[in-house]
């Protein structure tokens, strides 16, 4: 979230009648304070008027009642500028209109219309953005500094239109909206104090211009009023951007989605491989290797049957009792010619006893 703070100071003047006419940003930025933009005015023509007047046309042609006598001129029937009297004026073939008269004219090109000048004001934006999630909040600065927070228009519209073939000068005719971008990309790990942002300009307005009008009444009962049709730019500022600080838990789940994602790449790359790949019976010939074995079947069966009777043998080993193998001992002893080397390192008063116990 951020907010901006918007002060434009600056002079132009306007070439009427021979006479120099001379405005100050007082004049010229319209309305003085705007939600995160602002306007200022390259050109404009004013009229005075008085209320509740007939008329059906402006000195110049440029402005009508809105409606041809050829439709009919119902009484009491709206248009856009004023109520239909009934009557119309042939020398104009409009119909006639109760309305605040004369109607304005739109001399387009007048070079009495223009403000020069106003390329050199003075624009200082202020930025102050937050981000919450860390408690840190930025600004641009209270001291304007060029390029960062001070900036000229003619600046602004070089940046902004000069990409498409337009500058100041058409900019300055027909008004135009501009976009400024400030963007925050801060990195909480340094210094954050030195996180600035960073400014682009772009005309939206597609070179339809931008105008609007105003009035300035000049008496107590509001029957008198200068009209103003202003063109000029509107400026309007986007703050957005980012902050980002290291955290150990981001770190480790980012690797474990990535380890993540490996595995599915491999099982994905698999199954491409086996089914859309042109070359695939090549790819599953050398993955699965076959193997005939016919001529191995005897040779495995022995084998087989040698590890069947070797576990026979070892189990009936095991289940052998002490009675059976002090049976066969007797039994060897008894067929065999070897002396017992018990009875032979024993005395003679130990040899029945060595006996008696085997």
């Amino acid at each position: 979230m951020g907010a901006t703070t918007i002060k434009i100071k600056g002079s132009a003047f306007k070439n009427h009648t021979g006479a120099l006419d001379v405005f100050d940003a007082v004049d010229l930025v319209v309305p003085p304070q705007m939600q995160n933009s602002f306007f200022v005015t390259t050109r404009f023509h004013e009229v005075m008027q008085m209320k509740n007047q007939l008329c059906s046309l402006s000195p110049d042609k440029s402005t009508s009642s809105g409606r041809k006598c050829s439709k009919g001129c119902p009484k009491g029937m709206n248009t856009f500028l004023g109520a239909l009297t009934g009557k119309c004026i042939n020398s104009t073939t409009y119909c006639e209109i109760r309305a605040w008269c004369p109607l304005e004219n739109d001399p387009y090109i007048s070079p009495e219309n223009l403000l020069y000048g106003v390329k050199n004001f003075s624009i200082f934006i202020r930025t102050s953005v937050q981000f919450p999630q860390f408690g840190i909040t930025l600004t641009s600065g209270k001291d304007p500094k060029p390029g960062l927070s001070l900036f000229l228009l003619d600046d602004i519209l070089s940046e902004a239109s000069c990409s498409s073939g337009s500058c100041f000068e058409s900019v300055r005719m027909r008004g135009g909206v501009i976009l400024a971008k400030a963007k925050y990309d801060c990195d909480e790990d340094t210094d954050i104090s030195h996180c600035f942002p960073t400014w682009s300009f772009s005309r939206i307005d597609e070179g339809d211009g931008f105008n609007f009008r105003s009035a300035r009444y000049i008496n107590t009962n509001s029957t008198e009023r200068i009209l103003r049709k202003m063109y000029g730019v509107r400026v309007v500022i986007v703050l957005f951007g980012k902050a980002g600080r290291f955290y150990i838990v981001n770190l480790l789940t980012v690797l474990g989605a990535g380890l993540g994602l490996l595995t599915i790449a491999s099982l994905f790359a698999d199954f491409l491989l086996q089914t859309i790949w042109p070359k695939r019976e090549k790819f599953l010939h050398d993955k699965f290797l076959k193997v005939n074995l016919e001529p191995q079947v005897p040779m495995i069966r022995r084998t087989a049957r040698n590890a069947v009777n070797e576990d026979e043998k070892e189990e009936r080993a095991s289940n052998t009792t002490y009675a059976e193998l002090k049976a066969r001992y007797i039994r060897f002893r008894s067929t065999s010619s070897v002396p017992n080397p018990l009875l032979a390192a024993a005395p003679d008063e130990a040899k029945n006893d060595a006996a008696v116990d085997l």
